[in-house]
C-alpha cells in the first residue's frame, strides 16, 4: 500500500506479506509531505539499511545497517547541518569496535575510542573544537581506570595528600 503522507509523485508501495509481515524498503513520511524513514525490513524486522531523517527539514539524521531486527555494521548519526555526529559500528546490537565523534561547528574530532561488547574499552581520546588533544581516559570493560595515564588510585592518593596538606596549613 502507498505510505501515508507520500508525495503524489513518489510511487513506492510499502509491502506486507501474506502473513501480514513487513517486507522490503518501507517510507515514512512526515504530515508535510517529507520523507522521515527508510527503512528494509525481511519478515518484519529491519534487515539491511535503514536511514532516518529530521522531520522538519528532510535532511538525513541517522543510518544504520541492520541484521534480524538488530543494529549490525555500520552506524552513523548527523546534525542538523548533515555534518556527521559519530560513526562506528554495532555488532548484535553494542558497539563494537573504533568509533569517532565530531564537534558540528568545526567537523573537528570531539573524541575517538574502541568499544568492547558495548562498552568503552582502551584508551578513549577528547579533544578541543580546535582539534588539540585535552585528555585521555583509559577504559577496561566500561570501567574508567586512568585518567592521562595515571590510575584513580594513584589520583585519588594524591588527592587525600592534597586535602591533608591543606589541613594542616
Amino acid at each position: 500500500r502507498r505510505p501515508k503522507f507520500a508525495p503524489w509523485k513518489d510511487k513506492h508501495r510499502n509491502v506486507k506479506d501474506e502473513f501480514d509481515r513487513k517486507q522490503g524498503l518501507w517510507k515514512l513520511y512526515s504530515a508535510s509531505r517529507l520523507l522521515i524513514a527508510e527503512i528494509e525490513y525481511q519478515n518484519d524486522k529491519k534487515h539491511g539499511m535503514s536511514r532516518r531523517y529530521y522531520p522538519h527539514t528532510g535532511e538525513i539524521m541517522e543510518e544504520a545497517e541492520y541484521y534480524d531486527g538488530k543494529r549490525h555494521g555500520e552506524y552513523r548519526k548527523f546534525y542538523y547541518t548533515g555534518n556527521t555526529k559519530m560513526e562506528g559500528e554495532y555488532d548484535k546490537n553494542k558497539r563494537s569496535g573504533y568509533w569517532v565523534k565530531y564537534y558540528n561547528n568545526t567537523g573537528e574530532m570531539s573524541s575517538e575510542g574502541n568499544y568492547k561488547a558495548g562498552n568503552k574499552h582502551g584508551d578513549w581520546k577528547y579533544y578541543s573544537s580546535f582539534g588539540d588533544l585535552k585528555y585521555i581516559y583509559t577504559y577496561e570493560d566500561g570501567v574508567l581506570v586512568a585518567k592521562n595515564g595515571v590510575s584513580l588510585e594513584e589520583l585519588k592518593r594524591q588527592q587525600e595528600q592534597k586535602n591533608q596538606t591543606i589541613n594542616i596549613k
